[in-house]
Order: C-alpha cells, then structure tokens, then sequence
C-alpha cells in the first residue's frame, strides 16, 4: 500500500507524462461511479477490463498505464488504510484534489473525512469542486454542511457562503427550517455580498418554500445597493 500511495502522489505533471495519466485514471472511475452507489467491487472490475483495452495506449504506454492502474485499484481495495492516509493528503496543496476525488470513491466508508473536506469545499483552491463531489458521494453530511453555511455568516465570507450554499444544492439535501433560518440571517447581513448570495440562494427555491421568506425578499428588492437590488428584481 506505501508504494502505491508514494508512486501516484510523486508524479509530475506535463503532456504525455505520467501524471497527466493518472489525472485521465481519477476521470475514468469518477465516470464509473457518477449517478451509481455501486461498491468498490464495480469499478476495480472495470479498471482491470481497462487495462487490457487497446484505447488506453494510444496517448501513453501501455506499461505506464498497466502501472498506474494497478497502483490505484490497490489503493481502492484497501480502504482502511487509504481514507486515514487520503485524509492527511487534503493538507497537501500538490496532491489534495486527487486525494478529495479518490476519498469519494469509498462512499460512507470515507465519512471521518467530512470536515476536512468541506473546509476544502468552501475555499478557493483548485481541489473545492473534487471536495464537493467527494462529499455528495460519501453522504450523510446535511448537519455538518449546514453547520459550516451558518458559520460562514458569523465570519462573513461570502465566497464561503457561496461556495457551501452550491455544495447544498448539489446534494440534494432537503429545504429544512435551519436552512431557511441561516437564509433569512444572510438576507438581513451587514454585508452587501452575503445579501447578494441570500438573493440567488432564494432564486433556487420552489414557490411554497419562499413564502416563509416573503419579508426577506421585499427587503432585498428595496436594497440600497443598486448589485444586490437589481438581482433581486430581477431573480425574485
């Protein structure tokens, strides 16, 4: 298990290199498990079937591909031992989008993960949308997910907000009071920003759930800033 995890998060990066092979890997099983809660079990059979597929050898040698593959399927099978490591991995600004994308792939299993990955969701690197995806998949964040959008408002960061607001829409999670109270708290902020997310987070929701923000919505249609009143006449 080391010397997989010291071989895929040591690659360089270049066209036709190994990195960029192994980056095309990360969207090969993402592929695999978009819209699926299949096991582990599915994609590593898939991977194997890969490796012997002639398409794989035409950007990079089939031995480069053969190596890397193997790597990765030993880190799928051994869970126990990867999502602790993949955890650590997230602090590690070169290889923390592909250690959020593979921590998605063990589902319920990586679940130790979530508050890591959601600090990671919520800011501006290049790993927040793989830390999205990693979350959606491992499920059972609603709490903590709404617990960090609440957060956001207290330091008032309306990236943050932004940012975590999408991550709950893309999950699905259901429109609950709580969510609805931290909406109203954003429409009502000091910052001119989080009213404009509070406008666009309104947008999103059905008809019934924004008559229990009727008040919040006339507020931000009267806003004294002409950004964030100009979105609401026109979104709300």
């Amino acid at each position: 298990m080391s010397k997989a995890f010291d071989y895929l998060f040591s690659l360089r990066f270049g066209v036709g290199s190994e990195g960029a092979a192994f980056h095309e890997i990360i969207d090969l099983v993402n592929e695999l498990l978009r819209d699926s809660q299949a096991s582990t079990a599915i994609p590593v059979e898939r991977l194997h079937q890969y490796c012997s597929d002639a398409l794989t050898s035409r950007a990079y040698p089939q031995n480069v591909v053969d190596r890397l593959l193997d790597a990765v399927i030993t880190v799928v099978l051994e869970k126990d031992t990867a999502v602790p490591f993949l955890i650590i991995k997230l602090d590690d600004y070169a290889g923390r989008y592909f250690a959020a994308n593979m921590l998605g792939w063990f589902g319920p299993d990586a679940v130790g993960a979530i508050p890591a990955l959601i600090g990671l969701a919520s800011g501006p690197s290049g790993a927040a949308g793989a830390a999205q995806q990693a979350i959606v998949r491992i499920g059972g964040a609603e709490s903590a997910v709404l617990s960090a959008l609440d957060a956001s408002l207290g330091y008032e960061d309306a990236g943050d907000f932004g940012e975590l607001n999408d991550l709950f829409m893309q999950a699905g999670y259901a429109t609950t009071q709580k969510y609805l109270d931290i909406i109203h708290k954003a429409a009502l902020a000091h910052n001119p920003e989080l009213r404009g997310e509070a406008v666009y987070a309104i947008a999103r929701l059905s008809t019934a759930e924004k008559q229990h923000l009727t008040s919040e919505i006339e507020q931000l249609k009267c806003d004294p800033i002409d950004a964030v009143r100009t979105a609401a006449l026109n979104e709300l």
